[in-house]
């Protein structure tokens, strides 16, 4: 512990250490600069990333709760909690595979192709959820322009069968 020293480090808004320099004793804390205790330049930098990150995480944890997402930023199914189910259900697995380790039983790596494809099915649906309203909407802008521009309820009747025709639908009764 004799060997730890202050240093001043200032930091740019995105983090990076803009200087470092040792110190005789530490001041009040900055908008810009803080002080750490470290053996050297190198540990104090190192210092100054974790307690950059750890602000910068707090400050996106607070966001997230706000809007009801989960930690990992899904739409949180489960109010009142900070997890959603499908982060409790992987921090259960990945618990129990380290209770598993530490039993000495021989455990498999779990197949990445397999959390992948899981992860591009979500974001996928989560893409046509976001895309439907969008797509919805065009249609209805069509039909209301081509409802504007026939003169007879027998000219849009037959634009409206065309289209359903050519989008590979079948008229249906009624």
């Amino acid at each position: 512990m004799a060997d730890l020293r202050w240093w001043r480090l200032e930091v740019d808004a995105k983090g990076k250490v803009v200087s470092c320099t040792p110190v005789e004793f530490a001041e009040k804390d900055g908008k810009s600069w803080f002080y750490v205790r470290a053996r050297n330049q190198e540990g104090a930098g190192r210092l100054a990333m974790n307690a950059y990150i750890l602000a910068r995480q707090r400050i996106r944890l607070k966001r997230l709760k706000a809007e009801g997402k989960c930690v990992c930023g899904r739409k949180n199914d489960r109010p009142g909690k900070t997890n959603c189910t499908i982060c409790v259900a992987k921090e259960r697995d990945y618990d129990a595979r380290r209770r598993a380790r530490e039993r000495g039983e021989e455990i498999p790596r779990p197949d990445r192709r397999i959390a992948d494809a899981e992860r591009r099915a979500t974001e996928d649906g989560e893409f046509v959820e976001r895309a439907a309203p969008t797509v919805r909407l065009n249609t209805l802008l069509e039909v209301q322009q081509a409802w504007q521009d026939s003169n007879t309820n027998a000219n849009f009747t037959r634009w409206l069968l065309d289209q359903i025709a050519a989008a590979g639908g079948v008229k249906r009764a009624g």
